[in-house]
């Protein structure tokens, strides 16, 4: 599997012809028109069976053609879509034939955890400008999946909508039922214009078979730049559309206090009592706003889990909040402007997006209690906010290409951070597009003077079925600062390049070939600070079975400002072998690993001491299973071992197992079990890193009937080896034992209901 580095470029190393395929014939616009309103599955499920659908007045669709194995071939199973609408909603009727009708996979799941089950999708691009669309995605079950599809972006899947799916498994098959309401799409019902459209069935057995309708070429850059025109609708409108969601929450813990004065002590709620509202109101059809108030994340799921220890740089954690995961595609740009983990506890926050004639706008405003509360008791800082401000406007040229703005604010007490910029994507033809951004800086704390610094990022990429490469240049200076973004890294110039070049045997091995990844980074004095070079080979089998090998070597030159006992910059070489796996063969079994070895950099040597070079290890195992319809067991396993390379001698070993079990009763009703245990051991002789252990059980169980119509209740516990010590005068510290003491525990029980006018 490629790491998410390795999408950035792919270099040819040869040519390979292929027999051009078969292309199925097919129209590549449809026009529906309006039915009598939403079709019966089970009438559906019935004629299905007996070969006669009974879809009078539906548009009919076939025709799918491969993308995946063999590009441009006609799909292998028979799929024929039916589309019409009402005043109210536009329906979609996949009929999906399968020569192994029981072969077919599909269990019940938490909404959008499809897994490797079969499933249909439907894309609709209510501009019709081929640049942004919604996409419906439902399995055989009926478990919905929805996002946005922005192009140059791929999917937001942090966008949830109110819609019906449903679906029934047949003798021959399956069909899948479609409801989306006008309201829970924006588009300007005044102009008339056609809306894009793209079909797709995905059969993940065998060959891992992708088709769609109309034909989606792998050797063309993007989705929408090649799909088909959907006419036909008129006199509808998204209609009034204002949402209330109002929730109350209730629980009971005890935590460990770290602010407490006189110094840590444990702190005890029997029953602390909350509420909040978010409204949503879709303004003129097009532009949506957002406002929040005591916005509550208590049902959020924890982090995937990373190894932390022994990093040089701050680790990337994606955002899970429902406020800000919401549209946050309008706000992206190629340097991390806006990272809204920053806002760790807003109390007021408000959004406004959207687009018209081709503008498009976001805006964010929002407050953060998080730094006042962690100020010391007693100063001018303590209950003091953040506030952050955040625009985007971006305005569309030609064929696929944008041009867009971004402002960015922090605010604190005297003190602030203002980021400002420009930024530009041109699709240069069905293959190359490049993308560049140019970013100021002006930052000001309280009692000094004031900062400014700069930042650029340039970029160049081809797609293509075999072919596939991305270049960029980042330039960051010493003095830039995005309080409110994700720049773990300033003061570089940073050029890299990925290429790879695919073989397409399309049979049992679908494709191999090899990648090239390479980077070199300088500071603004002219030292060269880091050196990679990278090449691998990479294989794909048929049953979603991938097999990768990489070798790295890389030299890292460490400075005064990433080590304190560094006097002026010192080279260190790195080199590894990294060996990737993954298969969704099984239906019931998905399999993931990586093995790295060879030498990493010891970054957290005791006291006095420099970085070193140590050997290195690590393993990450990952498996899926589904033993049942209703069960799904996801287990995860990270092992980091570092020794000192004269001796022998085990610097630090890091240890990450956690284990996932959900119980999908229905589709409304689940129950979610986590328990993640955490243990780095270290050799107090060899690095400064604490001996740490932790263990952290989570039960929830949710009733949820759509993204906001939701009851959940849980429990949380968690143990650390830790201990309160206490010292002369009264003060107390944390302290380090052997084994696990409770540190914290939590019940909580929250509500929360869609209102709709």
């Amino acid at each position: 599997m490629r790491k998410p580095v390795r999408r950035i470029i792919n270099v040819g190393f040869c040519t390979y012809l292929l027999a051009a395929p078969a292309i199925a014939a097919q129209n590549a616009d449809v026009r529906i028109g309006r039915v009598a309103g939403a079709p019966d599955i089970d009438l559906l499920a019935r004629g299905f069976d007996e070969g006669s659908p009974g879809l009078a007045g539906f548009a009919r669709v076939e025709g799918f053609v491969q993308q995946v194995p063999v590009d441009g071939l006609a799909a292998t199973q028979e799929t024929v879509v039916y589309l019409g609408y009402d005043d109210r909603a536009l329906y979609a009727v996949f009929v999906a034939t399968d020569d192994e009708p029981d072969r077919v996979r599909a269990r019940l799941a938490p909404r959008e955890t499809l897994g490797a089950d079969d499933f249909v999708t439907l894309l609709l691009d209510t501009d019709g400008d081929r640049r942004r669309a919604y996409a419906f995605r439902s399995n055989p079950r009926g478990v919905q999946w929805d996002a946005l599809w922005t192009e140059g972006q791929g999917f937001d899947t942090s966008f949830d909508a109110v819609w019906t799916s449903r679906a029934r498994l047949t003798t021959t098959g399956y069909v899948v039922s479609l409801e989306i309401p006008f309201r829970s799409l924006r588009f300007d019902a005044r102009e008339s214009g056609p809306w894009g459209i793209v079909l797709s069935r995905d059969i993940p057995r065998d060959q891992g078979e992708v088709a769609y309708w109309p034909r989606v070429s792998s050797d063309i850059q993007g989705t929408l730049t090649q799909s088909a025109e959907l006419t036909g609708i008129e006199g509808v409108s998204p209609g009034r559309n204002i949402q209330l969601i109002p929730y109350t929450t209730g629980r009971a813990f005890r935590a460990l206090d770290r602010r407490a004065i006189g110094g840590p002590r444990f702190s005890t709620e029997s029953s602390d009592f909350d509420a909040g509202v978010d409204l949503k109101t879709v303004i003129d059809d097009r532009f949506v706003f957002d406002l929040t108030a005591n916005p509550d994340f208590s049902q959020v799921e924890s982090d995937q889990p990373q190894v932390t220890v022994n990093q040089r740089f701050e680790l990337f954690f994606p955002e899970r909040r429902p406020f800000f995961t919401e549209n946050a595609d309008y706000f992206r740009t190629p340097i991390s402007v806006l990272f809204t983990r920053r806002i760790a506890d807003p109390q007021f926050g408000a959004r406004f997006t959207g687009k018209a004639g081709g503008w498009s706008l976001g805006a964010l405003a929002i407050d953060d209690q998080a730094p006042g509360r962690l100020a010391p008791p007693g100063s001018q800082l303590e209950g003091a906010r953040a506030g952050f401000t955040v625009a985007r406007l971006s305005r569309d040229l030609g064929d696929f290409s944008r041009l867009g703005v971004i402002y960015a604010s922090r605010q604190f007490a005297d003190g602030h951070n203002r980021v400002s910029g420009v930024d530009a994507r041109v699709r240069l033809d069905d293959h190359w597009s490049a993308t560049g951004q140019l970013v100021g800086s002006r930052t000001r704390d309280a009692g000094e003077e004031t900062r400014t610094g700069s930042a650029a990022s340039a970029s160049l990429s081809r797609s293509g079925r075999q072919f596939t490469y991305f270049g960029n240049y980042t330039d960051i200076g010493p003095d830039f600062e995005a309080r409110a973004g994700f720049v773990p890294r300033t003061d570089q110039r940073r050029m890299s390049h990925f290429a790879s070049y695919f073989f397409r045997p399309q049979k049992t091995l679908i494709s191999w070939g090899p990648e090239v990844f390479i980077v070199r980074l300088w500071d603004h004095a002219g030292n060269l600070l880091d050196e990679i070079t990278e090449a691998s080979l990479e294989w794909s089998f048929t049953g979603g079975t991938n097999l990768e090998v990489n070798y790295r070597v890389a030299t890292d030159r460490l400075g005064p400002e990433d080590h304190p006992s560094l006097t002026e910059l010192r080279a260190l070489d790195v080199s590894f072998w990294d060996i990737e796996f993954g298969t969704s063969y099984f239906g019931w079994l998905q399999l993931s690993g990586n093995l790295r070895f060879g030498n990493q950099i010891n970054l957290s040597p005791i006291v006095g001491q420099e970085p070193s070079e140590a050997d290195w290890r690590q393993l990450n195992l990952g498996l899926s299973l589904r033993p049942s319809t209703q069960l799904r067991i996801d287990n995860t396993v990270l092992w980091t071992g570092l020794d000192e390379p004269v001796t022998g001698r085990r610097v630090f070993s890091d240890r990450i197992l956690r284990t996932r079990w959900n119980w999908q009763f229905t589709r409304e009703l689940s129950v979610r079990a986590i328990l993640q245990y955490d243990h780095t051991s270290t050799d107090p002789l060899l690095t400064s890193l604490e001996t740490r252990k932790n263990l952290n059980a989570d039960l929830l169980i949710t009733y949820r009937l759509n993204p906001w119509t939701a009851v959940y209740a849980g429990v949380n516990a968690n143990g650390q080896n830790i201990e309160l010590i206490d010292q002369p005068g009264g003060d107390r510290r944390i302290g380090r034992v052997d084994d696990l003491r409770g540190d914290a525990h939590q019940f909580f029980i929250k509500a929360s209901y869609l209102l709709q006018f």
